[in-house]
């Protein structure tokens, strides 16, 4: 984590541990000599590595990586990628479906049974609660005061998350609990509810449903898959009967088939609709700019996304006015321009006094527009891109 995502990968769940041990009343064990010894070991797999990517860069590695990636990013908005404080909170709703229609009531008794006093018989320790609780909410109250926003920040709460709703269920169908008559039967509708959003909601964005705006951003071909929808229905039906016949364990086993078939299947095929639209690949592939027997250059205008570096294989410079793409392409060095289309017509193109041609076009959902590759580089003698001639 520390590697990959810097000093948050080691304060975020040294915060948990801070409030677990806290709220135990044993911020002592936070000195145990294990933890110095783990410290140890722990600087001796990431310090080299940071120790030499820094001298590597000059140090320009880390000034970016500590101050923009880290600072800048949980002090202001980078990337258009803001949102309200309740963001991820929402958020949980959409991505922890389907089991988020009993999300409230596991937080909610999650809560209350960490709350009370420690038994005599360690095996009935509330302990495990707090733990669970500590963890889920360190990492959502501190990504939402983060100011840049996006679901996949949150993640690590998910494991504690879904063994909170676990314990909730499973203590339900044992009856180790006793809850409101109501709550099981809202949580059955909140599953049928979920179907209901979803269907909609791909259908919606398929455009199968025509509402959206002319400028909206619709992924035609995803409106196939609201069938999915269906899952969740008739999960719902075999939950609500088995609810009827008062067969706990049926419940929580029709949820759980019911999670399984729902989840599996929304990640096998709606993100094949998604890939058609995500542009970075095959922007590289058209236009031969990861070609690995060429002295090429990369460079970006008003658009960037990491994926580009990762498959041109290739440092992509980031270009801050047209008079830099403009002189970009006029050095005789083969270069290769990645720049929105709208862009490029209104504030580019007529400042490249130099040939050049689009050596690759595809739609890019997040700019939803077309994305363009321009080259200096003359239409090979077949028409096919170097990269394109590879096997």
């Amino acid at each position: 984590a520390a590697l990959t995502k810097g000093p948050v990968g080691v304060a975020l769940p040294g915060l948990v541990l801070l409030l677990y041990f806290g709220w135990n009343r044993e911020l002592g064990r936070l000195v145990d000599r294990r933890f110095f010894g783990a410290a140890l070991v722990f600087l001796a797999v990431a310090g080299p590595w940071y120790g030499l990517v820094t001298a590597e860069t000059r140090g320009e590695w880390a000034r970016k990586f500590f101050w923009h990636d880290n600072v800048n990013r949980a002090t202001t908005s980078l990337e258009g990628h803001s949102g309200p404080f309740f963001y991820h909170a929402a958020a949980l709703f959409g991505l922890f479906a389907p089991w988020s229609a009993f999300m409230c009531g596991a937080l909610w008794y999650g809560v209350k049974w960490s709350r009370k006093p420690e038994p005599a018989d360690p095996s009935n320790s509330q302990r495990p609660y707090r733990f669970l609780v500590c963890w889920f909410a360190a990492y959502l109250v501190c990504f939402s005061i983060v100011s840049t926003k996006l679901p996949n920040y949150v993640l690590p709460l998910y494991p504690a998350l879904a063994i909170l709703t676990a314990q909730f269920l499973v203590r339900w169908r044992d009856n180790a609990v006793s809850l409101p008559r109501w709550l099981m039967p809202v949580g059955t509708a909140g599953v049928l509810l979920i179907a209901v959003i979803f269907s909609i909601g791909l259908l919606v964005a398929g455009n199968a449903i025509p509402v959206l705006p002319a400028k909206a951003r619709i992924f035609p071909g995803l409106e196939q898959w609201a069938i999915i929808g269906l899952v969740p229905l008739i999960g719902a039906g075999f939950m609500w009967r088995f609810l009827r016949r008062d067969d706990r364990c049926g419940v929580v086993s029709a949820m759980g088939a019911t999670a399984i078939a729902f989840v599996g299947l929304i990640a096998a095929f709606p993100p094949l609709v998604f890939e058609a639209y995500k542009s970075p690949r095959e922007l590289v592939r058209e236009s031969g700019v990861r070609d690995p027997n060429r002295d090429v250059r990369a460079g970006a205008y008003d658009w960037f996304q990491p994926s580009v570096v990762f498959y041109a294989e290739r440092e992509v410079a980031k270009l801050q006015t047209p008079e830099k793409c403009a002189e970009f392409l006029t050095v005789p060095t083969p270069g290769y321009l990645f720049v929105p289309e709208p862009t490029w017509n209104l504030w580019i193109a007529d400042k490249v006094k130099v040939p050049h041609r689009i050596a690759a076009r595809h739609f890019d959902f997040y700019k939803n527009c077309d994305i363009l590759v321009i080259t200096n580089q003359p239409e090979p003698p077949n028409g096919r891109t170097a990269q394109a001639e590879q096997p």
